[in-house]
């Protein structure tokens, strides 16, 4: 290690001689000034005095001994040996080696040696090893139980005041040392300006010295005087026998991590002491550690491993701190930011809704990324109930909560809230099948009507096939929400008609609802495929199974030309219309719907009901061409298609048409059809009889 010297002495006056650097205008008058001696008359100890303080404007640290010169002529001249170390090494020094460098100039002085750097080796020795723990425990307590105040201690020639200050000065870490001055002989206080001393060891006789500064009046201790059964305080006990070797986890190693980003200087002494010692013990007392860290509120690092620990301890051990351990979090998460993981993060939002749930609420506002994080993993944590509490008084709040889990949305608490939450909670409901399969349970459980849509809205044919699949379910409270759900989607038909296509629909019961809201003349959804057609082939219904309503609903789509399929629209439904029609049995609500799309008859047909139909059907089957073997199929009753028959025999394209039935049934081998065939055929043959020659 480099270290460069100066010597101040007489010549005259009193003034740098020699140096092995070169010092700016201000620092040299600083130097000079203290190199000088500490008072005229004042009768300083043979082997000198020493004085440490910073040089901040060289970024050097001077240590200085001063020896009265009673060889020059003039009374009260001192030489003055003066080792300037630079600021980055004050971290090597760890021994009192430095101290061996001091060589008193002797009279004539040959000052060519003083114009070197010197070269220092440092023993790494103990550097309290000559001092007694009776002789630095009151200076320590003076020193860091007052760190504001200059300290000035009595001591007897005999006293080691040399070996004390260093001792002092060597304990503290390089941010610390580099601040602290001390001296020790002074007749009176050498603080100059706002820069004070901090430790001045002063001559027995000199009782008076703070009267001589009324300014800085300091605090005074009696080195010699101090009781014999004096019982030492904890923490300095700790600091003396604890701060000797810098080896991890050591009390060194703590004060010099954390004192380097410390700007409280000496009242950071103790409560780095007392914080080390509690972090050390097998189950640390956050507790009594938070008091401890309010001079300590610029060392971020310390601060961020304290709230983790505790945020650790309520997680672990399940333990709730006080108001004041979770004040102390809570006012320094920010010091986390950018400093911690997703783990660590996760363990903290854990301890805090723990701890202090309200808090996280308003995490979710926060500007800073990590602890609108930290109140993610939060919301992780959220039961629905405690979620919809938290939220009530501010509802979009709910929205950060449900964005982040999305899980909440599996409840029927959260939908049977009051709005806007159903809707805040829709808008991050993700539209997989998964999510589906998860959320949408929830929903239909719930009892709010407005959910149906939103359902519907998110899942959408999901949503129908929830819907379908329980409204054949055996409680009449369940099959009347489904209802309401199937209803709620007559703003969405696409959704109904693809369950139709799809063949979700097994029961008759739900075409007979779905009949009752949609329109029969809606164009199918997609082309040459009519969805109803194919909901009846999957449901397997019977043609005398369906009521009158839905009946008409399907007749009136066969009729009304928009079904690429009529024929089996008719064929599923006009047996059970017909037979209605044959008993009277009439809904003339549904009729009046079927009605105008019948033909015109004669006023004397108009009663017969079944008539009508009937050529109704025929006109669609002829004009339209349908397959001859799905016109056998529109009844199994003989009876009833023998007037089918007739009706469509009454014109030439209906002749025509059974011209190509005769032909088709012809060539199948089943007895029905042929029994078909063979009725079409006596009809063209008595195609002018009257009605009693051929029907008999």
């Amino acid at each position: 290690m480099i270290i460069h010297q100066i010597l101040h002495g007489y010549d005259e006056g009193h003034r740098l001689l020699a140096g092995s650097t070169v010092l700016e205008n201000q620092s040299a008058k600083f130097i000079t000034a203290l190199s000088d001696l500490g008072c005229q008359g004042g009768n300083p100890p043979t082997v000198g005095y020493v004085t440490g303080y910073p040089v901040s404007a060289m970024k050097m640290y001077a240590i200085a001994r001063t020896w009265l010169a009673p060889e020059m002529p003039r009374p009260g001249c001192v030489w003055t040996h003066t080792l300037l170390i630079d600021f980055s090494d004050l971290a090597s020094i760890n021994d009192l080696s430095v101290l061996s460098l001091f060589r008193r100039p002797v009279y004539p002085v040959d000052t060519s040696s003083y114009n070197l750097p010197l070269l220092l080796e440092p023993l790494n020795t103990n550097s309290c090893q000559n001092v007694t723990q009776e002789q630095i425990l009151p200076v320590m307590e003076a020193l860091y139980k007052s760190p504001g105040e200059s300290v000035y201690v009595y001591a007897e020639d005999s006293f080691p005041v040399t070996e004390v200050a260093m001792a002092v000065w060597l304990q503290q870490w390089p941010k610390l040392r580099r601040s602290f001055r001390f001296c020790t002989w002074v007749p009176y206080d050498r603080s100059q300006n706002s820069d004070k001393f901090d430790l001045q060891f002063v001559p027995m006789q000199r009782h008076n010295i703070a009267n001589h500064n009324r300014s800085n009046p300091g605090i005074r201790i009696d080195i010699n005087n101090k009781p014999s059964n004096k019982l030492f305080e904890q923490w300095a006990l700790t600091a003396i026998n604890n701060n000797t070797s810098y080896s991890e986890n050591s009390l060194r190693e703590f004060l010099w991590r954390y004192g380097a980003e410390s700007d409280e200087g000496r009242a950071a002494f103790i409560p780095l002491v007392m914080v080390w010692k509690a972090l050390g013990s097998k189950q640390t007392d956050y507790e009594a550690v938070v008091p401890l860290l309010k001079p300590l509120k610029s060392i971020s690092s310390l601060l961020k491993q304290i709230i983790l620990g505790i945020a650790k301890t309520v997680v672990d051990e399940a333990l709730i701190p006080s108001n004041p351990t979770i004040s102390f979090v809570i006012n320094n998460l920010a010091l986390l930011n950018g400093q911690i993981d997703d783990i660590e993060m996760e363990m903290i939002a854990k301890a805090l809704w723990q701890s202090s749930p309200h808090y996280i609420w308003t995490l979710f506002r926060s500007n800073l990324i990590f602890e609108v994080k930290i109140a993610t993993f939060a919301a992780l944590l959220m039961q629905p109930k405690e979620a919809l509490d938290g939220t009530k008084e501010d509802p979009e709040l709910f929205g950060y909560v449900i964005k982040s889990n999305e899980r909440l949305a599996a409840s029927p608490l959260i939908w049977n809230a009051s709005a806007p939450i159903p809707q805040i909670a829709a808008g991050f409901i993700s539209r997989d099948q998964q999510s589906a399969t998860r959320v949408l349970p929830a929903m239909f459980e719930s009892d709010n009507q407005a959910v149906a849509n939103i359902a519907i809205d998110i899942f959408g044919k999901s949503a129908i096939n929830m819907a379908i699949k329980n409204f054949s379910d055996d409680k009449e409270s369940v099959r009347r929400k489904a209802a309401g759900w199937l209803f709620a989607a007559r703003h969405a038909p696409e959704y109904l008609s693809q369950a139709m296509i799809d063949g979700d629909v097994h029961h008759t019961d739900v075409l007979e609802l779905l009949s009752t809201f949609l329109n029969y003349h809606a164009k199918p959804l997609i082309p040459k495929v009519d969805e109803w057609a194919c909901a009846l082939r999957s449901s397997h219904v019977l043609s005398d199974n369906l009521s009158f309503s839905l009946s008409t609903f399907l007749i009136s789509r066969a009729l009304c030309g928009v079904s690429p399929e009529p024929d089996v629209l008719i064929v599923h439904s006009f047996d059970s219309l017909h037979s209605c029609l044959l008993e009277s049995e009439i809904n003339y609500k549904a009729w009046g719907m079927l009605e105008p799309l019948l033909p015109e008859v004669s006023v004397w047909d108009r009663w017969d009901k079944g008539y009508i139909l009937r050529l109704g059907i025929v006109n669609t089957f002829v004009r339209r061409q349908l397959p001859p073997n799905e016109f056998m199929n529109v009844t199994r009753d003989l009876k009833t298609y023998k007037m089918l028959v007739k009706a469509a025999a009454t014109s030439q394209e209906g002749r025509n048409y059974l011209v190509n039935l005769a032909s088709w049934a012809n060539n199948r081998t089943e007895n029905y059809l042929l029994n078909c065939g063979e009725i079409a055929k006596k009809a063209l043959r008595k195609k002018n009889s009257n009605k009693a020659d051929w029907w008999q």
